[in-house]
């Protein structure tokens, strides 16, 4: 003979009616779970339109060129003042971590062996965010080897 709990009794009698009806779901609870999911669809689907409809484009020839063995590109941010795009990356078999573009994709220069640390899985970058204030460009960079935010 199989024991009753308490859960067995929840729902008897409400056979033929709906759970909403029942004391333990509310219809405020469900008509607030309702608008959720519907304001969760509709920021869904204002992200994609939005992302198919936004005004950039993919550029599949932009890097012109990419160092030999550089790889594992974990961060990007843009220099305002000269118009140079940083880009990081996490390759231990690239002897910098911190590859410097111009706007149409050309290598300009390389750098950070001396500033971000190393270990045997490669280099401690996370995060890259350039400001710029009163007209000087300063360059952020987060080092996940030694935990430390470096300018």
């Amino acid at each position: 003979m199989k024991t009753r709990t308490n859960d067995d009794d929840k729902f008897a009698g409400c056979a033929n009616r709906s759970r909403s009806t029942h004391p333990d779901f509310p219809e405020h609870r469900i008509a607030a779970m309702a608008r959720m999911m519907l304001a969760l669809a509709a920021s869904v689907l204002a992200f994609a339109l939005c992302a198919r409809a936004g005004p950039y484009t993919p550029d599949m020839n932009w890097p012109t060129s990419i160092p030999a063995n550089a790889s594992s590109f974990s961060a990007i941010a843009l220099d305002t003042i000269h118009r140079e795009v940083y880009v990081t990356q996490r390759s231990a078999a690239y002897p910098q971590p911190i590859l410097v573009f111009d706007l149409e994709g050309n290598l300009l220069r390389t750098w950070g062996n001396t500033t971000i640390s190393h270990d045997a899985g490669g280099w401690g970058l996370h995060g890259l965010n350039f400001e710029a204030v009163s007209g000087v460009g300063y360059i952020w960079v987060t080092d996940t080897g030694d935990h430390t935010v470096k300018k």
